[in-house]
């Protein structure tokens, strides 16, 4: 369960592309991707900051759901990608879920959400 405390910080960025700087995530734990449908319509419309504001709170929702040190996720302005514990995964769902409703009811946008077990990724690729 510790996956994300134990791993290894990289000192020198010129190593952050290396093979070797990477870990192999547990194969139980959940990759999530959340987006804005039609976002870029949104920004363009000059809602940037609600579908920021949408986007940040999906880490939000699993940060909530979790000790911080857990969840690693990269955000991309419009949803993130987060790896989830199984642990965790129906709470974050749960937590998004609702998120889902309030982004489309006070905002008109629409959140979708995606997941998979890191082990059909491994399956799949093999």
């Amino acid at each position: 369960m510790n996956f994300y405390q134990n791993l290894s910080p990289i000192k020198d960025f010129s190593n952050v592309s290396q093979i070797s700087s990477f870990s192999e995530a547990p194969k139980d734990w959940y990759v999530l991707i959340t987006d804005i449908k039609d976002s870029t319509k949104a920004v363009n419309q000059g809602r940037y900051k609600d579908v920021n504001l949408i986007g940040a709170a999906c880490i939000t929702c699993a940060l909530n759901c979790s000790d911080i040190s857990e969840i690693p996720f990269i955000f991309g302005g419009d949803g993130a990608t987060l790896l989830i514990p199984p642990d965790k995964v129906s709470l974050v769902l749960e937590e998004l879920q609702a998120l889902k409703i309030v982004a489309l009811k006070n905002f008109q946008l629409e959140l979708r959400v995606g997941y998979i077990q890191i082990e059909k990724l491994y399956i799949h690729n093999s």
